[in-house]
């Protein structure tokens, strides 16, 4: 079996190129898309927190411009994230070529299961280890010592914590 085809290097590279700019062109108009409703996807984010802040308390943002670049930060994620379908599409569509038949038919099933393993793992983080996890946290709260968890240290830390046990 023979790979089915064989250009030159050059032709390679602006095919590369040509799905590069369109990933990010979607990758684009989603950002806009998702900046557009980012106080809702944020709303949604941080809801396990607001739930075990104690009462009264809110998170607070430290300088000025840290609440517009918190939510800057979470629509460019959640673009990746609603995009990611179409780039590993445009991804597929650049190696295939490469590949013997008996390796694509490996692919499918591949896909299948790291997508459903990804979201499992988000799912879990979310409705699972975010509420235990910030009801711990917030429990070392005292008199003398209140939580005031800042948007762009709350960001940091769910994607982290997302990524870390998808």
């Amino acid at each position: 079996m023979e790979v089915e085809d064989k250009r030159p290097f050059l032709e390679h590279l602006e095919e590369l190129r040509q799905r590069l700019i369109r990933c990010m062109i979607v990758v684009g108009i989603a950002f806009v898309v998702c900046y557009f409703f980012s106080k809702d996807i944020f709303s949604f984010l941080a809801k396990p927190l607001h739930e075990s802040l104690p009462k009264g308390s809110t998170m607070i943002f430290i300088n000025p411009a840290e609440a517009f670049l918190t939510y800057i930060k979470l629509s460019f994620y959640a673009a990746l994230f609603f995009s990611s379908p179409y780039i590993l599409y445009q991804a597929w569509l650049f190696v295939a070529p490469g590949l013997y038949a008996h390796e694509k038919r490996y692919v499918l099933p591949f896909m299948i299961i790291s997508v459903f393993l990804f979201v499992t793992g988000v799912a879990f983080a979310y409705f699972v280890v975010f509420p235990f996890g910030f009801r711990f946290l917030m429990g070392f709260a005292t008199d003398l010592i209140r939580p005031a968890p800042s948007l762009k240290e709350f960001l940091s830390f769910s994607t982290m914590l997302l990524l870390a046990l998808e």
